[in-house]
């Protein structure tokens, strides 16, 4: 199965308060959850077949972070993931 990263980009100026909060949340969906200066990241590839495929995952990554988060973005590495969303 190919890597499939997911950048959580919060809407605060200074997000590192919220991260740990952020981040907990985030675990419902994967483990694999890291916290970096601008962005939360995950791999959410293993996790789509528990979520009953992508569409239905991102529903809800959507509904959990609707408040909170500017947005997200999906790539196949983590880095290709926070470009994506800074473009």
């Amino acid at each position: 199965m190919s890597p499939l990263w997911l950048a959580l980009v919060p809407q605060a100026v200074d997000p590192s308060p919220a991260w740990p909060e952020l981040a907990c949340r985030l675990g419902r969906f994967t483990p694999r959850v890291v916290c970096e200066a601008d962005a939360l990241l995950a791999e959410v590839a293993a996790s789509l077949r528990l979520f009953g495929g992508f569409e239905a995952l991102a529903a809800a990554l959507e509904a959990e972070f609707a408040e909170g988060a500017a947005g997200s973005v999906t790539a196949p590495a983590p880095l290709q993931a926070v470009l994506a969303f800074a473009a």
